[in-house]
């Protein structure tokens, strides 16, 4: 991150969870240097990552206008991550959500 070879973020399942905390947290923190900065999060079948919550949940509040863009893919049929829970970190971050009839997987195409 610090010497900018990177743009984005993108995670699926845990790996969104986390790419959601990691843009959150550079969201609260505009002035610390150390925290990377994605420009966009694409993330997909995230839920709530429960520790973190009170964290993701400031960001509506206490950070609009500092948050990248981000997308979130979800599929309806996801019976290892609940969609509702993905949705919910797409409320936080102010992000975009694009549903597909699938599961838990990286969707090839949308619906």
């Amino acid at each position: 991150w610090k010497d900018g070879s990177f743009d984005g973020i993108m995670g699926f399942s845990q790996g969104a969870m986390l790419a959601a905390i990691i843009v959150a947290r550079a969201a609260l923190a505009p002035d610390n240097q150390d925290i990377a900065r994605p420009r966009f999060a694409l993330l997909y079948g995230s839920a709530w990552p429960k520790p973190w919550g009170p964290v993701l949940s400031r960001v509506h509040t206490e950070a609009a206008g500092r948050v990248p863009p981000s997308l979130h893919i979800l599929g309806r049929a996801d019976r290892t991550n609940p969609p509702e829970q993905g949705a919910q970190v797409a409320a936080c971050l102010g992000g975009t959500v694009q549903w597909h009839e699938g599961g838990h997987c990286v969707a090839a195409a949308v619906n």
